[in-house]
């Protein structure tokens, strides 16, 4: 079990930070862009927890301070991470926003804004092209 669950970590791992880190360098849009940040933030902060746990297989100590405070880390990012797919979502389908759910975020989501300067990406939401969002959006709002 050791060797099958390692290998899908370390794949796991190394596949979402480098798709998240090509949409970033590569994203023309807001919303690539912000996918890309979603995608690094979500293989960063599970990195914290699982790193840990795949070193726990093959080496000799202790990593429970490690694993619990690895846990604490990805709880933390995987909530900006459902920021951000909020944000997008939202976006992309020009949808309202739930007042309730967006007031309750907001306070949170303008922390994070803060603290990762995203504040500074420019440009409207686009829905990739050929998307099936963009499809959507142009059947519905006839554009």
């Amino acid at each position: 079990m050791k060797y099958g669950e390692s290998t899908f970590d370390i794949l796991y791992l190394l596949f979402a930070i480098v798709s998240g880190c090509v949409m970033l360098v590569r994203g023309r849009g807001r919303t690539e862009k912000e996918m890309g940040l979603a995608a690094l933030i979500l293989g960063v902060g599970d990195a914290f927890h699982l790193v840990p746990r795949v070193l726990n297989y093959f080496l000799t100590g202790d990593f429970t301070a490690a694993l619990g405070i690895g846990k604490l880390v990805t709880s933390i990012t995987m909530t900006v991470f459902y920021l951000l797919v909020y944000d997008i979502w939202a976006g992309c389908y020009h949808a309202e926003k739930k007042r309730t759910l967006t007031a309750d975020m907001l306070p949170l989501w303008e922390t994070v804004k803060k603290e990762k300067s995203l504040s500074t990406m420019e440009g409207a939401y686009l829905c990739p092209e050929g998307s099936i969002a963009s499809k959507r959006r142009s059947k519905l709002y006839k554009e």
